[in-house]
């Protein structure tokens, strides 16, 4: 029996979902994957993921594959599959590929992009499915925060922004990029957004790393921490120097790099 690989790169409005991973009894993304899947295979197939996904956190670029034997045509399998899919998900690129593809696996690196807004920009509630929210983002010191994302580059133990549940065996991790960006634009009811967009490439994430690095972003950018601090946190490898995780709603999955 020969077996096709086949490479499915997703978006999907995560809010409402139990995250990526399926759980028995919660409407999760790999969940309504699957079960699309089968009504077009008659198949229950195994899912590999490049990076499981919480609650309510999105995607632009969400990596999967699978192997089978069932003849899909290629041509038509993301139109065959956004058919069967909730309009919250859906496949934007498919592709087969060699039997040694691993989406988690053979990935190099992923990125990601939070976005922040003001409570007291004239919001709307809506937004905060798609937004994470802070305080006094007119107050934020963006060179601050600029400054203390310089000293998160490269190769080092970020046991510190691995909130508790996690089971890796190493905390090391190689930040590639992390960029602070500011920009304004008018929402639905042409209320004016102040938006800040802080995005990360890495080899790869802790649990929670990137909403523990804006929580931490912010704090120094309304002076809650200072640059020293956050060098001291890094040191200590306690993630209770400092507070909750920024909202999972502000927090895009926009690329995986094979």
């Amino acid at each position: 029996m020969v077996l096709k690989n086949y490479k499915l790169t997703v978006a999907y409005d995560g809010f409402g979902y139990f995250g990526w991973q399926e759980q028995k009894g919660l409407q999760t993304i790999e969940g309504v994957i699957k079960d699309a899947l089968y009504s077009l295979t008659e198949r229950t197939l195994l899912i590999s993921v490049a990076g499981r996904t919480d609650k309510n956190v999105h995607a632009l670029g969400q990596v999967f594959n699978f192997k089978t034997d069932w003849k899909l045509p290629l041509n038509k399998l993301s139109y065959l599959l956004n058919k069967r899919l909730p309009v919250s998900v859906k496949v934007i690129k498919a592709e087969e590929v060699s039997d040694s593809f691993h989406a988690r696996f053979s990935a190099k690196a992923r990125e990601y992009i939070y976005l922040l807004v003001s409570r007291k920009s004239g919001c709307p509630i809506y937004y905060k499915r798609y937004i994470g929210l802070v305080d006094n983002m007119k107050n934020l010191n963006i060179h601050l925060m600029r400054c203390a994302a310089k000293l998160l580059l490269g190769e080092k133990n970020f046991k510190s922004f691995c909130s508790s549940g996690s089971t890796e065996r190493t905390f090391v991790r190689n930040v590639h990029n992390l960029t602070i960006s500011q920009a304004s634009f008018s929402g639905l009811f042409g209320e004016k957004i102040d938006i800040i967009k802080i995005k990360i490439k890495a080899n790869a994430f802790l649990y929670h790393m990137v909403r523990n690095i804006v929580s931490v972003l912010s704090d120094i950018g309304v002076g809650k921490i200072s640059l020293e601090k956050l060098g001291v946190i890094l040191d200590k490898k306690d993630r209770s120097l400092y507070g909750p995780p920024a909202p999972a709603e502000g927090l895009y999955l926009t690329k995986v790099y094979y």
